[in-house]
């Protein structure tokens, strides 16, 4: 159960999974559902600079978000 106003996160890291999760929150009346896809990086911090890691960047992950009415 999600009382009224509640919030829902959902991480998927395929695609395929955060469609299915934003379609279930659509039709069981979620507002404001959102799909967002993330990227992790590492930062390098040093005394001059702060910067994400030039390294080679990882596999992307979704995040679906919605909010109870």
């Amino acid at each position: 159960l999600l009382a009224s106003g509640g919030n829902v996160a959902v991480y998927s890291p395929f695609v395929e999974g955060a469609r299915d999760a934003a379609l279930a929150a659509r039709e069981a009346g979620l507002e404001d559902v959102e799909t967002l896809e993330t990227i992790q990086r590492e930062m390098d911090f040093s005394d001059r600079r702060s910067r994400p890691s030039t390294a080679r960047v990882g596999h992307p992950a979704h995040l679906v978000l919605g909010r109870a009415p």
